[in-house]
């Protein structure tokens, strides 16, 4: 009798436990919403403060350096990092976090470091701390946003552009390979 009910019931359980699973009533992962999470939070200003870095160093390489290829770069992250920081904006802003205008403390350093920098020296410095910053930008803010972030808008914003960081660090390894910075 107990194998009977036992028979009879565990295929009654895998359905109650199928439907309610299908039914969307149990969820594992945040779904995206209009709310935002710390994970949000984070990258609104983890990437601003990423972009703001980017610029601020692009223009010192761009006064810098007699390197076409670094300079080149640098006009590039100068262009890309303004339209990531002009897409931010508005989105943290509407949202009650508006992007931060300036940088860490670790990027202040890597600036204030470049600064005392010339020639071949700044050129290697530059693409190395370009290729550090975006590994780091990549792994601390665009990963984490894409897997945990719960905003719409922010997600949106970060699969969006996460494609440009990462092109953006893959030209900054190839400039180091081509000059063995």
């Amino acid at each position: 009798m107990l194998r009977t009910c036992a028979r009879i019931l565990s295929p009654l359980a895998t359905v109650a436990v199928f439907a309610a699973c299908s039914s969307g009533s149990t969820t594992l992962t945040p779904q995206p919403t209009n709310k935002t999470n710390a994970t949000d939070v984070s990258f609104i200003s983890g990437a601003a403060m990423s972009s703001n870095g980017e610029i601020g160093d692009a223009k010192l390489a761009i006064a810098t350096s007699a390197n076409t290829d670094v300079i080149t770069f640098a006009q590039l992250m100068i262009k890309d990092h303004t339209t990531e920081n002009d897409a931010l904006d508005p989105i943290g802003t509407a949202l009650g976090d508006p992007p931060p205008t300036g940088v860490s403390p670790a990027m202040a350093a890597v600036t204030a470091t470049l600064k005392t920098l010339t020639g071949t020296a700044f050129d290697a410095a530059y693409i190395n701390s370009e290729i550090t910053g975006h590994e780091n930008n990549l792994h601390n803010n665009y990963v984490p946003e894409l897997s945990l972030g719960y905003n719409t808008q922010v997600k949106g914003y970060a699969g969006t552009y996460q494609p440009q960081v990462e092109s953006h660090l893959t030209l900054a390894e190839s400039i180091k390979a081509k000059y063995g910075f």
